[in-house]
């Protein structure tokens, strides 16, 4: 595998690529592929954009789920659009104008990118300043390095895993040390402990 960078700048990116597992779907990953002679479960790292964030500011985030928009005026159910609209907001350098690509299916008439934005705002006051910032790539570097931490502090305890961005593959029996290894990496870099969320086969 290789680590690829951006924009000319080893402190952007660096997502680990090249297994031929990332490009499977969720379901094809779990149901065929084997470590050490048994089944995988993945384990995903939840919020992590918005998580990193809080962290960089150095804040607490709310409880609950940190998409829910819904005290805001924004429905549960375009849950899907907010994660597109506050990912773009982060990348992007400018206030964005217009729904990312995807987004607009999943908010009722009349929501606009201004409201959605502006419910992220009263919900996330202390990271909000970051957005429209174009730090995208500087949090990814963040997640990346928290991925090889991961990656190597399994491989030192004899434990196998394949890395997919912000989440591994990790033999079924080692499910609750894979996952307090990833609590404590990102512990360790962020200061936060992160929710981690389980798909079995």
């Amino acid at each position: 595998m290789k680590r690829i960078f951006n924009n000319g700048d080893f402190q952007q990116g660096g997502r680990l690529n090249g297994g031929f597992w990332q490009k499977l779907g969720s379901v094809d990953r779990l149901s065929s592929i084997i470590i050490d002679d048994d089944s995988v479960v993945e384990l995903d790292y939840g919020q992590m954009g918005l998580m990193l964030l809080y962290g960089l500011a150095e804040a607490t985030p709310p409880e609950g789920d940190l998409y829910d928009l819904s005290a805001y005026g924004i429905p549960t159910s375009s849950r899907s659009g907010i994660k597109k609209v506050i990912q773009a907001a982060i990348n992007s350098k400018k206030p964005l104008k217009r729904m990312p690509q995807g987004a607009r299916k999943s908010f009722p008439k009349g929501v606009t990118v201004g409201s959605v934005l502006k419910a992220v705002s009263q919900r996330h006051p202390e990271v909000y300043p970051y957005f429209n910032a174009g730090i995208g790539m500087k949090i990814m570097r963040l997640e990346s390095d928290i991925l090889v931490d991961v990656l190597l502090s399994l491989k030192a305890k004899g434990i196998t895993a394949l890395p997919i961005h912000d989440a591994i593959l990790v033999n079924a029996n080692y499910e609750a040390e894979a996952r307090e290894v990833m609590r404590e990496e990102f512990r360790l870099k962020v200061g936060l402990l992160p929710e981690i969320t389980t798909e079995h086969p």
